[in-house]
């Protein structure tokens, strides 16, 4: 029964991981296109994927 119960937590970690490395990359994308200039808030939250909630934060 342990092993089950580490290999879920584990499991868990590595998805909680990946989800970060997801919103670091969409928060990158997001400040490189606010530095350029041209593009409007809800322009950049669209083509980052995040929603424009979670970019003005």
């Amino acid at each position: 029964m342990g092993g089950k119960v580490l290999e879920l937590e584990s499991d868990k970690l590595i998805e909680q991981g990946l989800e970060l490395g997801r919103l670091e990359n969409q928060m990158a994308t997001a400040v490189k296109m606010l530095q350029v200039g041209k593009y409007t808030i809800e322009e950049i939250a669209d083509i980052s994927g995040l929603t424009v909630k979670k970019y003005v934060r």
